[in-house]
């Protein structure tokens, strides 16, 4: 009898160091999760923080249902991957409306869309050297937001989201 308590003592110690030890490692598990995805989203805050765009050179053309701007890049951050900018356009007036505008790529049909005409530099006859393809610090891309459609309004408000997060907005006159 004396014997037997001894053994399930030690089983019972031996189950106790295991739940313990499995304990431990999904508390370490669980905090090497936290810290890598805390880290992960102050890495996309430092990038917003770096990121800073302003909208000039707005131009139109209401009879050929177009607008256009310039979108310069002023941070320290390049946008990679502009085609995944989101635009947004809001006609203001009797017939508001709100449009998502999608970007448009060679051989698509679509309605309403937005291109890049080109990506140049803020210093004149660089163009765009460094990084082609990518809104560098210091550079700027021309968009032309089209509506087969026509505007229903001749003021808008446009808003240009980058991937990171980082917005800017203007007005515009479609004349």
């Amino acid at each position: 009898m004396g014997f037997g308590s001894i053994i399930g003592t030690a089983i019972a110690i031996v189950v106790l160091m295991a739940a313990g030890y499995l304990l431990i490692g999904g508390v370490t598990l669980s905090a090497d999760v936290t810290g890598a995805s805390l880290k992960a989203a102050a890495d996309l805050e430092n990038q917003k923080l770096k990121t800073e765009l302003v909208i000039d050179n707005v131009g139109s053309n209401a009879s050929d249902n177009w607008f256009a701007f310039h979108l310069n890049n002023n941070g320290s951050t390049k946008i990679e991957n502009i085609t995944k900018m989101d635009v947004i356009v809001l006609t203001t007036g009797i017939n508001s409306s709100a449009y998502y505008v999608p970007y448009r790529f060679p051989g698509e049909d679509r309605a309403l869309y937005w291109t890049n005409e080109s990506i140049t530099a803020n210093v004149a006859g660089i163009g765009d050297a460094m990084n082609p393809g990518m809104l560098d610090p210091g550079e700027y891309v021309n968009i032309i937001i089209h509506n087969d459609d026509g505007f229903p309004s001749n003021t808008a408000w446009v808003q240009v989201t980058t991937p990171n997060g980082v917005s800017a907005a203007t007005n515009v006159v479609i004349t």
